[in-house]
């Protein structure tokens, strides 16, 4: 079915029931409205996102509609230059022009019909709706931002013109207070407008002369995700006799909770606390009993994924001994699971054949690589 999005439209052209995957791209619809013929579809084979449940196709073809939710793990962010969001997205959705209307932003206030704080002095306009549970307290986000203040024609800050999106723990002294008070009211892929009064950003005497006395503030603020550790603080804090009452489908959003924490250490090159939030996760698998086979193999994917983890980790930390531990167990632990994942048997393969060139092993190296070239030969990187 089609889509009208707000910068474009975007069609599905077809449903892979078996994976739950959503297979297309940016092309035109059809104009006959036909289904694609088999033969026409190569072009829409690249799985763009998955799913985190499964659709029930009755509510799909019965005219009711369905809502899905993607897993954020499989979205890559594709982000605009400098000059894209310079030149388009901030005059697009006017708030530059909003920044010099009038010193303190009078007369736009109506557009604002949302309060944030009691006393009307945090305002908010939704531009983009979001998706899922809104930020908590103390969640890990990452967001874009501009920020203004009178009588410029300039961003004061903008992450959008750095092309670097601001990651932070959303707790008190993080970030000015109104922008904490204002991300606690969004979802994730949310882009919303606040206008805040002095009180809640630069004070009385504000930050000359850069940011004038009394100055109000327009921010745009987009949530692009965040992670919410509290879940597994709480999780942790229960005694072993509730831990086992919990559905497997809790578990599995802590374990996913753990692994995004544990990416983000990663690529921020922390190893050791990407090694302690991935090795946290594989604990509380283990920790569970699943209530019937769909469960368990749900359990084991997980594992596997934190598992091969865990072999990058000590790999980076050239401790090739215990990563191939990990990395083997991974191996082993998918050949358990009905349908197996040839990209995560691959990949193992592939991360055996490393730990082995670090020791100069290449007769085992070589064929770890060629293990992984069989499996997964139109990989690049491999």
């Amino acid at each position: 079915s089609g889509i009208n999005a707000e910068y474009g439209q975007h069609y599905f052209k077809r449903i892979n029931l078996r994976g739950m995957s959503i297979k297309g791209s940016n092309f035109d619809e059809p104009e006959s409205g036909k289904p694609d013929s088999d033969a026409n579809l190569t072009a829409y084979d690249d799985v763009k996102v998955r799913l985190v449940d499964g659709i029930d196709m009755r509510d799909l073809f019965g005219g009711k509609g369905i809502t899905f939710s993607v897993r954020e793990e499989e979205v890559e962010l594709d982000l605009p230059t400098e000059s894209h969001w310079h030149n388009n997205d901030l005059n697009s959705i006017g708030i530059q022009d909003k920044a010099h209307e009038g010193g303190q932003f009078k007369g736009i206030e109506h557009e604002f019909t949302e309060q944030v704080t009691d006393d009307g002095e945090v305002i908010k306009k939704l531009i983009k709706p979001g998706v899922g549970p809104i930020v908590p307290t103390g969640a890990w986000v990452r967001v874009h931002y501009t920020m203004y203040v009178k009588d410029h024609d300039e961003p004061m800050d903008s992450t959008r013109l750095k092309d670097r999106p601001q990651d932070f723990v959303l707790s008190e002294g993080a970030v000015i207070p109104a922008m904490s008070l204002a991300i606690e009211t969004m979802k994730r892929n949310e882009i919303s407008q606040f206008l805040a009064s002095h009180r809640y950003c630069f004070g009385l005497m504000g930050v000359p002369p850069r940011i004038p006395k009394e100055a109000r503030v327009l921010m745009e603020i987009e949530v692009l995700r965040f992670i919410d550790e509290n879940e597994v603080v709480r999780f942790e804090a229960m005694d072993m006799e509730d831990r086992k009452d919990l559905p497997t489908s809790g578990i599995l959003k802590l374990v996913s909770i753990l692994r995004e924490k544990g990416n983000e250490d990663f690529k921020k090159k922390k190893l050791i606390p990407a090694y302690n939030a991935f090795l946290k996760g594989t604990r509380i698998i283990d920790s569970h009993s699943a209530k019937n086979e769909g469960e368990e193999n749900q359990l084991r994917l997980e594992k596997v994924k934190l598992l091969l983890n865990l072999g990058q980790c000590r790999l980076n930390n050239n401790k090739t001994i215990e990563a191939r531990k990990f990395i083997r167990e991974a191996i082993d632990l998918m050949g358990k699971v009905p349908d197996p994942l040839h990209e995560k048997i691959g990949k193992g393969h592939y991360l055996l054949h490393k730990t082995y060139m670090k020791e100069k092993k290449l007769e085992e190296a070589k064929e770890s690589l060629e293990r992984a070239v069989r499996l997964l030969p139109d990989n690049e990187a491999i």
